[in-house]
């Protein structure tokens, strides 16, 4: 395909150079929905604000340079992590007077690994968190991060340092408890 860009010695018939640059070869088509959907509902005992988001792929092909063909990379490992057919986020929002809290629960679909024989597991997430708003412009935060301290699923990925999961796809931090302060003048 790239023949035009070696050039031969002609005095020894060798190999000289490659001519080489940058270009854009390859493409890549990808087709999906993002959805988003919150309510408010106002009882007596607070304001609950229950929430979903998810993004939905439904393409993801990428062009073989040089053959003309193309791959499907819906829910397998490609180049660089994987790419999730679903991802979704729920979250549930509490708020009552100088009061709140709220739980988020993360989840993403499993991919076929990047051995193309294995199967990552779905990871899902948990966490929660509280606030306090009794001081005039000082919201103080608690949470916890990963509640109930899920390890990341195991693959044989080898485009990152890290062994035995995959950075892209699964924070490795376990259970992190935080604090945090915000003033507002």
């Amino acid at each position: 395909i790239f023949n035009d860009r070696l050039v031969v010695d002609p005095a020894t018939g060798y190999l000289n150079y490659i001519r080489a640059s940058w270009e854009n070869v390859g493409k890549l088509r990808t087709a999906g929905f993002d959805f988003s959907a919150r309510a408010r509902l106002r009882t007596e005992f607070g304001t609950l604000t229950p929430g979903w988001e998810a993004t939905l792929l439904t393409k993801s092909e990428e062009s073989i340079v040089g053959t003309g063909t193309t791959r499907d990379n819906l829910g397998k490992y490609n180049i660089g992590g994987p790419v999730v057919k679903l991802k979704q986020t729920f979250t549930l929002d509490w708020d009552k007077d100088k009061w709140g809290a709220s739980l988020r629960y993360f989840r993403q679909n499993g991919y076929e690994d990047y051995d193309e024989v294995r199967k990552v597991k779905a990871y899902d997430l948990f966490d929660v968190q509280g606030q306090f708003r009794g001081i005039k412009g000082v919201t103080l935060t608690a949470g916890i991060r990963n509640l109930f301290d899920k390890k990341p699923p195991t693959t044989n990925q080898e485009d990152y340092f890290q062994v035995g999961f995959d950075p892209t796809y699964a924070a490795v931090q376990q259970r992190t408890f935080y604090v945090r302060g915000n003033y507002r003048y």
